[in-house]
């Protein structure tokens, strides 16, 4: 019986190599296969969290007031390059330091008509009937009046802290910063506050 070559089929896979189908060869990939997915990006919260803006609405009798310091506001700061933040802090600064001075005083008196009053209960053996009175019908809101309006800018908490000490149980805190913001304005247009723009500094990296 001859003897069987252990490497013939060996030898005859190398003169014939395997036919791979072509089913089973991985198409090549395309321009938009090897383009990298974007990935949805968290934003920086740390900045808004240290420099949070304060928010205080606005009564309605002083609406069209606050309409008008928030566009001086926004006036100034674009003919320096500035930020709305950075002007309000300037002139809220000011006013507060002349609260502190004695040269600018908030007062004020109770209004019956935002007055609130507290109700006690007690029982009568007079049995006297009572009419209920009738609701009052809401007067028409003026013209170019909002339903709500609220000026916000980011300043210090300490700011915040003098705003509410000085609103206490009298004033809405969106009064007080009417009042100091169009105080400052004021010594704006007087020529008693300046306001001088000075270049940011940054920080440029450098590489060798």
């Amino acid at each position: 019986m001859p003897r069987r070559n252990a490497f013939q089929d060996w030898a005859q896979q190398q003169r014939e190599p395997a036919q791979i189908p072509e089913s089973a060869i991985p198409a090549p990939p395309t321009p938009i296969d090897l383009m990298g997915m974007a990935k949805p990006r968290q934003r920086n919260r740390e900045w808004d969290n240290q420099h949070r803006a304060w928010s205080y609405k606005i009564p309605t009798n002083l609406q069209k007031k606050a309409l008008d310091i928030r566009d001086a506001i926004t006036g100034i700061a674009q003919s320096g390059s500035a930020t709305t933040d950075e002007i309000a802090i300037a002139l809220v600064s000011l006013a507060l330091s002349h609260v502190d001075r004695g040269l600018l005083k908030i007062q004020g008196r109770p209004d019956p008509l935002r007055q609130k009053m507290s109700v006690i209960w007690e029982e009568s053996e007079s049995k006297w009937p009572q009419e209920i009175p009738l609701k009052k019908a809401h007067q028409k809101k003026k013209e170019g009046a909002r339903k709500n309006l609220y000026m916000a800018y980011r300043w210090p908490a300490s700011v915040h802290q003098q705003i509410c000490n000085l609103a206490g149980d009298t004033f809405s805190m969106g009064e007080i910063v009417v009042v100091l913001l169009q105080h400052s304005l004021d010594s704006y247009r007087l020529g008693s506050l300046l306001l001088k723009f000075q270049p940011r500094t940054t920080v440029s990296g450098k590489w060798s």
